[in-house]
Formats: structure tokens, sequence, C-alpha cells
């Protein structure tokens, strides 16, 4: 999922608890009723025809994917963890 974000590909995502927090509610990912295959289908088509949405999400998941887990956030999150785990 991350990965698809990275290269601005839209993502749908189960609205389970942990997805939702990471689609901020929708914001950067389109979510679908958890085994509601209709609901899945739905936003499918929606997401297949809409090119504004698919644009519009596709350009937040990009952005809040570079923010979040880019290299350099990786590699300022490490020298933290290790900042904190010395004397």
């Amino acid at each position: 999922m991350i990965e698809a974000m990275l290269v601005g590909v839209p993502a749908l995502l189960s609205d389970i608890a942990p997805l939702k927090e990471v689609s901020k509610n929708g914001a950067v990912a389109a979510l679908f009723r958890t085994g509601d295959v209709n609901d899945l289908a739905a936003k499918l088509i929606t997401l297949a025809n809409d090119h504004e949405q698919r644009a519009r999400l596709a350009a937040s998941a990009k952005q809040w994917a570079l923010q979040n887990f880019s290299i350099e956030m990786h590699i300022a999150n490490l020298r933290k963890l290790y900042a904190s785990l010395l004397p």
C-alpha cells in the first residue's frame, strides 16, 4: 500500500481501524466497508470512472507517503531511536 502511494497510485482500503487511520478517514485513500463486496465493487467502479477523484487521492496519498515514509524520514527516525538508546 505505501509503495503504491509513493508512486502515485490511489489506494482502496478496507475500513478496519489501522487502515482507516492511515487513510486519514478517506482523505488519502478510498475506504470500503470490510466484508462488503458490493461496497468494494461500487468503490472500484467509482475510482475507475472518476478521473478527478482518482487523481486527487493519488496526489494526496503520494504527498502523505513522502512526508511519512521517505528515506529521509526513516533515517531521522533511526537517528532518534539510536540517540535514545545511548547512555
